[in-house]
């Protein structure tokens, strides 16, 4: 199983398949851009939480699945948003009460959502 941030991607009788895309076949290219996934917590046989990054946690049963930093339920999407506006960095960590590390990782996860 694999990702580029956005997608979920498995490997199916020899095809690479966009598991998040209704089982599209991507073409074999996409491959070199995939990093493995990692770092899931099972129940049974089902994945019930995602730490796709440090930091950074997904989790079905908080804010919907959306990306949050972990250890609390504030979405990355919203401290970046708001970095992306033009808020200095130390008052949207303040304003959230995130420690460095937890902000930093916030803004590593935005930084690979958009490469």
């Amino acid at each position: 199983m694999w990702t580029e941030t956005s997608d979920i991607f498995v490997s199916f009788r020899g095809m690479i398949i966009a598991a998040s895309r209704n089982g599209q076949i991507a073409m074999d290219i996409v491959q070199e851009y995939l990093v493995p996934v990692s770092g899931l917590r099972f129940d049974g046989n089902v994945a019930i939480q995602w730490r796709p990054a440090p930091g950074i946690m997904i989790d079905p049963k908080v804010q919907f699945g959306e990306p949050c930093i972990e250890g609390t339920r504030i979405p990355v999407r919203a401290v970046l948003s708001l970095v992306k506006a033009g808020d200095p960095p130390e008052l949207v960590r303040d304003a959230y009460r995130l420690t460095h590390r937890a902000f930093d990782a916030a803004l590593a996860w935005g930084d690979l959502e958009a490469a």
